[in-house]
């Protein structure tokens, strides 16, 4: 793969310019669940998600672009509506094969 993910990467979505994936191995669509917001994160546009206004989160195809048996996700996570430190369980990614 060639631009801005590294050799070897098979997903890459910085929502920058919309939910769809910026380098995607296979299909880079994003799809809403909810309503999902964008704010301005750590290095460019975040994706703002949870339960601020009800469920809200994106979904993606998992065929090629992500890897069962290995492999490293990466996110920035900045808390909103709730304190890093309070103990809970939060999910932030949830990966069935499809």
């Amino acid at each position: 793969m060639q631009g801005l993910t590294p050799e070897g990467l098979n997903f890459y979505a910085s929502y920058d310019d919309g939910l769809d994936a910026d380098e995607a191995a296979g299909d880079a669509t994003g799809t809403a669940e909810g309503n999902p917001e964008f704010a301005e994160g750590h290095s460019g546009r975040g994706l703002v998600v949870g339960d601020l206004d009800g469920s809200a989160g994106v979904r993606y195809a998992t065929a090629s672009n992500f890897n069962f048996v290995r492999g490293t996700i990466s996110m920035w996570v900045q808390p909103l509506n709730w304190r890093g430190d309070d103990a809970k369980n939060h999910l932030f990614f949830n990966a069935w094969p499809l």
